[in-house]
């Protein structure tokens, strides 16, 4: 379904991110009495502020973006760690699966 404008959630979501921007524009100037911020900002702030908000903040909503975001972050890993160890049990199905053949029949004591 193709909409020709945003929803109201996603008009406001896009106005706090904006004025997050507009807000730490003006701190970071000291506009008349306003401080300006001593704190460091974090590497995610930065690569906000640097690039605005990423590809899945523009296309998706907050919870989806979320989602994903923790998806990337936990999955990836996991599935990078499993790759050595399925393959290292392969290997060890295929050398119990080749002993068994190669073992010899064992008789039994009186045969």
């Amino acid at each position: 379904m193709l909409r020709g404008r945003p929803t109201p959630k996603e008009e406001a979501t896009d106005v706090r991110f904006g004025s997050y921007a507009d807000i730490d524009e003006c701190i970071r100037q000291g506009n008349g009495d306003e401080q300006p911020n001593d704190l460091p900002l974090s590497p995610t702030a930065q690569a906000f502020y640097r690039s605005g908000p990423t590809l899945w903040q523009r296309y998706t909503s907050f919870w989806l973006t979320s989602l994903l975001n923790r998806i990337a972050f936990f999955v990836i890993p996991v599935v990078a760690a499993l790759i050595p160890v399925v393959g290292f049990a392969l290997s060890i199905y295929r050398w119990l699966y080749i002993r068994r053949l190669t073992r010899p029949e064992r008789s039994t004591p009186g045969q």
